[in-house]
């Protein structure tokens, strides 16, 4: 549910109307309003209402990086921006959705899936925007000052994506 209370609004982008119908049927279902296209432009003017954006990544003529980049200069202009994930059966396109710029990927085939790892998308974006509420952002110097008070970090922060050694202990 959004905060308004009302239903989450996923828009689906794929060139088969037969799994377009399959998914939305799913996802009503499971109590999502569902937008679905098989057009790959034209689509930014939904994004104003839209919590989550399935895009096919292999369509006739275009592929789903085109719509997404086309996607996310839209959305860039938005108060809030929704979620887009990559919908493909393409295991090795699958691997590298972060590298293309999807916030994630689905793997195609099954709605039963899909409708489960979109209810956990939606569970996961709860829980980061209630953490985030709850526990401000702490400065630069706020962590450094934290490191320096538990003596288990360098004075430099660690460079992201890496884990801090601790200190030895100096005997």
């Amino acid at each position: 549910m959004r905060k308004d209370g009302g239903p989450r609004h996923i828009l689906v982008i794929d060139d088969s109307e037969v799994l377009l119908s399959r998914i939305k049927k799913a996802l009503v279902e499971d109590g999502h309003m569902v937008t679905t296209t098989t057009q790959t432009v034209g689509n930014a003017r939904l994004l104003t209402t839209v919590d989550l954006v399935i895009i096919d990544y292999h369509m006739p003529g275009i592929n789903g990086l085109a719509v997404l980049q086309a996607m996310r200069a839209a959305a860039a202009h938005l108060d809030h921006e929704p979620l887009f994930y990559l919908y493909t059966s393409d295991r090795h396109v699958s691997g590298t959705y972060a590298d293309l710029g999807f916030d994630g990927a689905f793997p195609k085939g099954d709605e039963t899936v899909l409708v489960q790892q979109v209810r956990a998308v939606f569970r996961l974006s709860q829980i980061r925007a209630l953490a985030q509420k709850e526990r401000p952002a702490a400065t630069s110097e706020q962590v450094l000052a934290s490191n320096r008070i538990s003596g288990t970090m360098s004075e430099r922060p660690p460079s992201t994506g890496s884990i801090p050694k601790p200190r030895e202990k100096k005997q």
